[in-house]
């Protein structure tokens, strides 16, 4: 049957629901839905087009960015010479970091290209791309600024928008020629105005060079519903419905990933990175790693404090004289930021540091303290698509229709649709297991990517790193250690294997080296 046949199934409202329906589609639409969803899934993971990356550079966009980069590099295309020998010619991509007022995305990623490739990287446009071999970097734009009705932003924000838009279609162009390509599949944020404003404004050429678009993060779709992330919320309807007509006239589709809709239930690096905490050391530069180390002593001693505020009665001001007491000011200083806020030791919050989920994520961050920007590990969605994936494997493209009012999905075509699912009969344990394995091929790859092409050594914790995590535990253990006796057994029972995570866990160990 051909893939053209038009089909239309039940509107759900839950993707269990969603999966129904696609187990009793009628069998004269099933072999179309395949073919739709089968053609899909390869030209997402195809190698023979360039990929072009907007992220950010949180630590798993990081992570994420890495495996794309290893791919890359370990590909190349046969390019056939008139009348002698052909030549294999590198693999490229293009990185687009989104502007963040609280962070240089550009520098980070920049950081990471030359921690892995061993350059220092080519200054281009003005310094607003840098360029690694075929692969480039290049300044995106502040998704906080929102467009009006009509695409265009307001004030000087619709000039850098132009100007953002002349670069990347200069940085694209530059690759494409580079690495011979000259079509692209785009994986785009969770947040899409720019790039309706980008697909408006680029030109005619680079427009019609587009296969497809992934979008991660914009969509949650759990069980029991589907619902737009926290990443989303600059998302409004009038984009979505625009991207939709924007997509029709290009006869180009768009895949919604996410985490949940591929059983990637964990919020935590550790449970898809084998010995995080240790691992991290190889995979990005101490630049890099910093920071999250600083905010994750201070996340361990605000959690701390917090509990030692609620068994002993004492909140706000009290408790930041106790950090205070207890903490070295040498070499706190650096990174004691909510610590030493007596905003953090409210009633309300100390109370709060008994959950469950505080306990779990100060049991994470003891055994490796790299603490995210923001909560999850939401780039990991895009760990399956990209150029050479096998991510067809496991995963269904499926084509689907999407009421964005109500929030509703059901299998469709035509559509300018998709959503990529963990097929049936895969489940966490099997995501995790492969996640895993993934990890450890993209660990492997590094690790033999060292200059020269010698095996690269594992750094060693520094000595500042060591002196402040270990007076970090210091003060955080009296404030542990002075709840006991106090708090109801099953928690003191959490605590106790919090305390002992910091002295015993994967980072515990890295400090020995």
């Amino acid at each position: 049957m051909s893939s053209s046949t038009t089909f239309s199934g039940p509107w759900s409202k839950t993707m269990a629901d969603f999966r129904k329906s696609i187990q009793t589609m009628p069998s004269k639409y099933k072999p179309s839905f395949d073919i739709i969803a089968s053609d899909s899934g390869n030209i997402t993971c195809q190698s023979k087009y360039l990929h072009v990356w907007e992220t950010d550079s949180d630590i798993d966009n990081l992570i994420q960015l890495t495996q794309v980069i290893c791919k890359v590099r370990s590909l190349a295309t046969y390019v056939p010479q008139v009348g002698g020998k052909g030549r294999h010619v590198q693999a490229g991509t293009v990185i687009i970091t989104e502007e963040h007022p609280d962070r240089d995305n550009f520098q980070r990623v920049c950081e990471l290209l030359k921690h892995l490739t061993h350059g220092i990287g080519k200054d281009q446009l003005h310094g607003k791309a840098k360029v690694f071999g075929n692969i480039a970097v290049v300044r995106g734009v502040d998704n906080g600024r929102i467009s009006s009705a009509d695409g265009k932003y307001p004030g000087q924000a619709q000039e850098k928008a132009l100007e953002a838009v002349s670069r990347i279609n200069k940085a694209i162009s530059r690759i494409c020629k580079a690495s011979r390509k000259d079509k692209i599949v785009w994986h785009h944020g969770p947040v899409v105005h720019f790039l309706n404003f980008f697909i408006q404004n680029t030109t005619s050429q680079l427009r019609s060079s587009f296969v497809a678009i992934t979008i991660y993060s914009a969509l949650d779709f759990t069980t029991n519903s589907i619902k737009p992330t926290d990443f989303a919320k600059k998302n409004r309807l009038q984009d979505l419905e625009r991207l939709s007509a924007y997509l029709t006239r290009l006869n180009i589709f768009a895949v919604f990933i996410s985490t949940s809709s591929q059983l990637l239930t964990s919020t935590h690096l550790n449970t898809y990175v084998y010995y995080w905490g240790y691992y991290i050391n190889a995979l990005l530069p101490t630049s890099l790693s910093r920071t999250h180390f600083h905010m994750a002593m201070d996340h361990l001693l605000t959690f701390c404090y917090r509990l030692h505020g609620a068994s002993t009665h004492k909140y706000e001001a009290s408790i930041v004289s106790l950090v205070q007491t207890h903490l070295s000011a040498r070499t706190g200083r650096s990174y004691s930021k909510h610590a030493v806020s007596p905003s953090s030791y409210t009633k309300l919050l100390c109370r709060s540091a008994g959950k469950n989920e505080e306990i779990d994520t100060a049991m994470q961050l003891a055994d490796a303290p790299f603490k995210p920007f923001n909560p999850g590990i939401q780039a990991f969605s895009r760990l399956y698509v990209g150029p050479g994936s096998n991510g067809t494997e496991f995963h269904i493209t499926a084509p689907v229709e999407l009421n964005f009012k109500s929030m509703e999905i059901r299998p469709c075509s035509p559509s300018p649709f998709r959503v990529w699912l963990a097929l049936e009969g895969q489940d966490e344990a099997k995501v995790r297991v492969r996640t895993q394995e993934l990890m450890a091929e993209v660990l492997s790859e590094v690790l033999r990517s060292g200059e020269g092409g010698m095996t690269r050594e594992m750094p060693v914790v520094g000595r500042e790193a060591k002196e402040a995590w270990k007076d970090m535990e210091k003060a955080c253990l009296w404030a542990l250690d002075g709840c006991m006796g106090s708090l109801p057994g099953g928690l003191e029972e959490k605590v106790k294997s919090v305390r002992e995570m910091m002295e015993k866990g994967v980072w515990g160990y890295c400090l020995q080296g």
